[in-house]
């Protein structure tokens, strides 16, 4: 198994692996396990920019199936977590690169919720929001992580047991947007973070050209959710809401939470492709938030207007960007001391 492991890995790095393997005679001994770990993240360390890490997580991906591997421990912001060994922005993420991710706005969500807030993990994939949440110490708030993809919601719910849930976390394996029923996710071959639940016609950008497979799923909306788990609508509500285009879809489908509750934050990923690719666009998201009393705020809470807004896209390489979006009054500092 290790012949076969360093054979797929030096496809794109040869001399790099046969030179450390011939330094290091002893560790070709095992492929598994922590030396799996330490032969290719040392390869990783050595890439001079993403492509090559991309060609190398590529390597990794082929070495985990030659020996078996359904699974791979990687670790974020100190959390261990569980990945699909066919991922190749998860492998970098949180195995081969350096497992820091989203720190800044965790801290952002983490700071709009209290012990007394549901938070609702929507598009949860891996589960970093719902770690990071459960193993704050400063925070005892109910939990409920949405992932759709079947394969990443078992990891997910691994990686929920292997850190503790105590009973604190709901998972849910659908969907969310506006109406109830069947649906299908679209799902990304390189990247587990870019399943969709709507169609797209951007693969060749954002696919490495190949064809989405498809696998059938559930679909519910957020208050249908909300009365399933209390009955009627809590008052105090927190989201992390990343969903890849159909931030409005969601929240559409969560217009009576919305309406019910006294304070209502959501981080949200606002990327204008993806709005499109949903059937709807900037403004159209704009408009309804703040027509459904939910004010925009940058990540330091300073109030962000329309134009602000596209400002902020038109300023960055990728035209997206993180905010918050809010009614009612956030926790005070103090309530959770960090």
């Amino acid at each position: 198994m290790t012949v076969l492991l360093c054979r797929v890995l030096v496809q794109d790095y040869q001399n790099r692996i046969e030179c450390y393997l011939l330094k290091h005679p002893r560790q070709t001994v095992m492929a598994e396990g922590k030396m799996f770990s330490r032969i290719t993240r040392k390869i990783y360390r050595s890439a001079k920019n993403k492509q090559q890490q991309c060609r190398i997580a590529d390597g990794v991906i082929l070495a985990a199936s030659l020996i078996g591997k359904k699974q791979l421990l990687g670790e974020v912001n100190g959390i261990p977590l569980y990945i699909s060994p066919t991922d190749n922005w998860g492998l970098r993420a949180f195995f081969l690169g350096p497992r820091r991710y989203d720190e800044n706005e965790i801290s952002a969500v983490t700071s709009l919720a209290d012990d007394h807030c549901v938070f609702w993990d929507i598009g949860a994939n891996y589960g970093v929001y719902t770690l990071c949440f459960l193993r704050n110490p400063d925070l005892r708030c109910r939990i409920i992580a949405v992932e759709p993809s079947p394969k990443t919601f078992l990891l997910l719910k691994k990686s929920c047991e292997l850190n503790g849930d105590a009973g604190r976390v709901s998972l849910e394996n659908v969907a969310l947007s506006d109406h109830e029923g069947e649906g299908v996710l679209y799902l990304s071959s390189i990247n587990s973070g870019d399943n969709r639940i709507i169609g797209s016609d951007d693969n060749a950008v954002h696919n490495r050209g190949r064809g989405r497979k498809k696998t059938p799923i559930r679909i519910t909306t957020l208050d249908a959710l909300a009365k399933k788990y209390f009955g009627s609508f809590p008052k105090r509500n927190v989201l992390k809401l990343d969903v890849q285009g159909a931030e409005l879809l969601v929240l559409k489908g969560a217009r009576e939470l919305i309406g019910a509750s006294d304070y209502f934050a959501a981080c949200v990923e606002v990327w204008p492709h993806g709005l499109e690719q949903a059937g709807a666009d900037v403004k159209a998201f704009y408009d309804f938030c703040e027509a459904a009393g939910l004010r925009f705020y940058g990540m330091d809470r300073s109030p962000v207007s329309y134009s602000q807004l596209l400002d902020q896209l038109n300023s960055t390489n990728h035209r997206t960007t993180n905010a918050i979006i809010m009614k009612g009054d956030p926790p005070s500092p103090q309530t959770n001391p960090r």
